[in-house]
């Protein structure tokens, strides 16, 4: 990794730091689905205790009667979660996954955005991608954590289908995993994504006049429902 590469992530650090800041003054910002995240949380952290390394049962959910909740809902946001509150103290879990998942933003898009433009702008643009208004949103209102890491991934997605469009087959490995992720991140954003993926590599196909990388693409999304499927 080059010095300048290390000097943007730190200022995309900096940054994902500065929007949390008031968290350590204030309290975490509870939004509408606080509750929802930290307990399943704190349930998967306590199964993990337990021996169970894959929860399906949240054992405190509906006022103790439980439910099937992490056969559904998605379990990339909820591992990490856990993993966070396994190492620090619960009161900075949350803080602590948006910072973590805001920097993860600012990286993603600083790379993406290289593909284009200098250093210094792609990290202004790092910066103002990972402190945009509907970010703060999801942070100070909404706490839809799941959201908020599927759009940490959407960048590197985007520059999963750049380089596939550039490089051809060996990208197709890249565009599976970031496709996958956010399948394995949120539901709603990963049903925008996979027509948005269609409609970017029919464009992509459009400016290079030819369809070779339609199948690539498609190749890369079938591979990224195979991952996501298990």
């Amino acid at each position: 990794m080059t010095r300048s590469r290390i000097q943007s992530y730190f200022w995309v650090a900096v940054a994902a730091a500065a929007v949390i800041a008031p968290m350590a003054f204030r309290g975490d910002a509870s939004g509408h689905d606080f509750a929802f995240h930290l307990s399943s949380w704190m349930d998967v952290a306590g199964q993990w205790r337990q021996g169970i390394i894959y929860p399906r049962w949240a054992e405190w959910a509906n006022w103790g009667f439980g439910e099937p909740r992490f056969i559904f809902y998605p379990p990339l946001s909820w591992m990490l979660g856990a993993a966070i509150g396994s190492v620090l103290p619960w009161k900075m879990a949350t803080s602590a996954f948006i910072g973590v998942v805001l920097t993860g933003a600012g990286i993603s898009m600083h790379e993406l955005a290289r593909e284009w433009i200098a250093k210094p702008q792609a990290t202004a643009a790092a910066i103002l991608y990972l402190a945009n208004p509907y970010n703060l949103v999801i942070v100070y209102y909404r706490s839809a954590f799941g959201e908020l890491l599927a759009v940490a991934l959407l960048p590197l997605l985007i520059w999963a289908v750049v380089r596939l469009m550039r490089d051809g087959w060996r990208r197709v490995p890249v565009l599976a995993l970031a496709f996958a992720a956010i399948w394995l991140a949120d539901v709603p954003a990963a049903v925008i994504v996979t027509y948005s993926l269609v409609l970017l590599l029919a464009a992509g196909c459009g400016l290079q006049r030819s369809w070779r990388s339609l199948w690539r693409g498609a190749a890369g999304m079938a591979g990224g429902f195979g991952l996501a499927a298990f």
